[in-house]
């Protein structure tokens, strides 16, 4: 009589198959088959419901961003210059950005960095400054209440002309990627950028996830 496997929750390593001169019988093929379904049962589980697979451990990843990605607090030429590879403000204080809304939503930030070349060496709040921003809107269809945003973390340069990262680390405390929000890497020139040109060149953000998703 035919009879069905009752599969559990495991990784079963190795699999093991008959050979030739093994006997000929339902237990040698019932064993690997055993296997085949209890490994099903485990991939299932990692399913949440969601379309996410929970992974064993966090994955991490890095993502690249190009200065020709970066939003522009005005489109005068006067104010900001494209370069091969790189953007040159021209504009006290100008402000420019990194759109973040494809952010996977399982992630968390650990880390972003930003490549900048300041024109000048400055002190105090005169320098080149690195903002991570998240505008919280809420999901909902209802009339908005209100857009408030967060600062998450924000650095100056380090008081030199050299070419630098800045980085605003979160290593210690993760970020999730909360759903309802518009994420921005905010870059703002020097005070007198307008004389002593900044060089913005590109960005680098830091990832983990516990998920595995397509979204």
């Amino acid at each position: 009589m035919p009879k069905d496997l009752v599969d559990v929750d495991a990784f079963t390593s190795p699999i093991t198959v008959p050979v030739d001169g093994d006997p000929r019988n339902a237990l040698s093929v019932e064993v690997p088959f055993q296997a085949l379904a209890d490994r099903t049962r485990h991939v299932f589980s990692r399913f949440d419901g969601a379309g996410e697979i929970d992974l064993p451990a966090p994955l991490s990843w890095i993502g690249y961003l190009g200065a020709g990605a970066l939003q522009l607090e005005t489109l005068n030429n006067a104010d900001f210059l494209p370069a091969r590879g790189a953007l040159d403000v021209r504009r006290n204080f100008g402000l420019a950005w990194w759109d973040l809304s494809r952010l996977p939503r399982h992630a968390s930030i650990v880390r972003v960095r930003v490549l900048l070349n300041p024109g000048v060496a400055r002190a105090g709040t005169n320098r080149m400054k690195v903002e991570l921003q998240r505008d919280n809107y809420g999901i909902s269809f209802a009339k908005p209440i209100s857009v408030t945003t967060t600062v998450v973390g924000s650095v100056f340069d380090d008081g030199t002309t050299d070419l630098q990262w800045v980085t605003i680390d979160l290593s210690g405390s993760p970020v999730a990627v909360s759903l309802g929000a518009q994420w921005s890497l905010e870059v703002a020139a020097g005070n007198d950028a307008a004389t002593n040109n900044d060089r913005i060149r590109a960005a680098l953000v830091e990832l983990q996830s516990s998920k595995l998703s397509n979204l």
